[in-house]
């Protein structure tokens, strides 16, 4: 530890297909952890479709494969705004320094932030520039952290994650579970950084 205490949000995402605007984010959650790893709180909400915005068939074909996570996240939609705005609120009461991490951060952050920026005027990330934004700094990204701690090649595909990392976590592309599970992931890694492998 360097003496700075991180409150890690763990984001997940989910939507109709691969870019914002031309597509919608249909529902997203965050689950906010300490340093001891304790979830200290979370924020889930389903979001109605941008008004014009399309559906990629290849993404629906997914949707498809998993009519109970569809449904989850069809239900109760609400305006992106409001949602959005609900958000920032969220995150100004959890504790500083505040990271983004996410699996992968590429597409879930930029998908946040998109949002963000049209709703709200806030970023996703900071960076260089003089932004708002609820998070402090560039983020994590999860499984790049993964791959490093369990000294494993990049590779463009899904790793393949040693078994002991992955124990405790429950996929079901529903964004409050997901998000869980990259929390649980990423904190079975850092313990292993730590040499702390049980």
């Amino acid at each position: 530890m360097n003496g700075t205490s991180f409150t890690y949000c763990f984001l997940d995402i989910e939507v109709d297909g691969p870019d914002p605007g031309r597509h919608s984010m249909l529902s997203f959650a965050c689950a906010a952890y300490d340093e001891e790893e304790r979830e200290i709180g979370h924020f889930a909400r389903n979001l109605a479709p941008l008004p014009g915005a399309g559906r990629s068939p290849k993404t629906m074909q997914f949707w498809a494969t998993v009519p109970e996570a569809w449904a989850f996240i069809n239900t109760d939609p609400q305006d992106p705004a409001l949602v959005m705005s609900d958000f920032v609120a969220w995150a100004a009461t959890l504790p500083e320094e505040r990271v983004l991490c996410c699996h992968p951060i590429l597409f879930d952050a930029f998908w946040l932030d998109w949002y963000l920026r049209k709703f709200v005027d806030q970023r996703a990330l900071q960076g260089p520039f003089d932004v708002t934004s609820p998070f402090a700094g560039g983020g994590i990204d999860v499984p790049s952290y993964v791959r490093a701690a369990a000294n494993l090649p990049y590779s463009s595909a899904q790793p393949a994650y040693p078994a002991p990392l992955t124990v405790g976590i429950n996929h079901t592309h529903k964004p409050i579970d997901d998000a869980r599970g990259h929390a649980t992931l990423f904190f079975h890694a850092r313990r292993w950084t730590r040499g702390l492998r049980s």
